[in-house]
């Protein structure tokens, strides 16, 4: 199988964490829609610990995955940022540093 690697990766992904999954899904289907993403992944109940206003909290959280190029990380950052009903949305970029050359080239197809 041919593999593409880079030192300037063209493909991330975006960790994003929703309150539930039909928030999720509702991400997920504008980013695809708005062709911000070539694939999203939901990933539902997982339970999060972390600090806030001074306290530990604990909440049953979705994950979003989402599979996009570089070109487009800032408008999907500024989607989420519209449409997130958390105060401070958790995205994380994950720079891809290799790649299989099929799924490279249907990405690129799929965000045209």
């Amino acid at each position: 199988m041919t593999t593409i690697s880079t030192s300037t990766p063209d493909i991330v992904l975006l960790y994003i964490t929703t309150e539930h999954i039909e928030q999720a899904r509702l991400l997920g289907r504008t980013l695809l829609g708005e062709r911000l993403a070539a694939c999203i992944n939901i990933l539902p109940h997982m339970e999060s610990h972390y600090h806030w206003q001074g306290d530990i909290a604990v909440s049953q959280e979705c994950v979003l995955i989402v599979k996009t190029t570089t070109a487009h990380v800032a408008d999907v950052r500024q989607r989420i940022a519209a449409l997130h009903t958390y105060d401070v949305p958790c995205i994380l970029e994950v720079p891809i540093l290799s790649v299989n050359a099929p799924y490279f080239a249907w990405l690129h197809e799929q965000m045209a």
